[in-house]
């Protein structure tokens, strides 16, 4: 084995995006929808709605995704599919070596480019800057709190439509 050696890194990422700074802003379209992704540390979907009578309730009125299951057993690289719509093998990111390229684009990068305010309350260490999965983010905030997500979603002068990412480490 390669222990942790980045084998990957010999060939190109393949995206046709450019940087977000080089990118050409865009307007969202009509009516496009606010979007909340809620992703939580080592947390099986159906403990968690038996456990929850209320997020079933929600569950109800949302887009829930019942049958998944997680490209890893370990955060970085469960969420480096999730965030990037790429495998282990193509974004690189194990256990032993949690990182992406961060010119790498993410779910929130697309967002952003579109015109959505994004946000993300990221709450694991793992998630953070330093680990490339926190780019498209314009709001960063490592502690997650309803008050602080609140305060975040209360922009007065915010016209635009909103990428939310709230992840929750305390489940673990």
């Amino acid at each position: 084995g390669a222990f942790g050696l980045r084998v990957l890194d010999l060939q190109p990422y393949r995206t046709s995006l450019p940087p977000l700074d080089e990118a050409l802003a865009l307007e969202p379209p009509a009516n496009a929808p606010d979007i909340v992704l809620i992703t939580l540390d080592t947390t099986r979907y159906d403990a968690l709605l038996s456990a929850a009578p209320h997020l079933q309730a929600f569950a109800a009125t949302a887009i829930a995704f019942p049958r998944t299951t997680a490209e890893s057993p370990f955060t970085h690289p469960s969420m480096a599919s999730l965030l990037t719509s790429r495998t282990p093998l193509e974004h690189d990111s194990i256990s032993t070596s949690p990182w992406i390229d961060p010119r790498l684009p993410t779910l929130a990068t697309h967002l952003r480019r579109l015109g959505y305010r994004t946000a993300g309350f990221l709450d694991n260490p793992w998630l953070g800057p330093e680990f490339g999965l926190s780019e498209g983010y314009e709001h960063l905030d490592r502690r997650t709190t309803l008050d602080r997500i609140v305060a975040w979603l209360d922009d007065p002068e915010a016209k635009a439509p909103v990428f939310l990412h709230v992840h929750l480490f305390e489940p673990h």
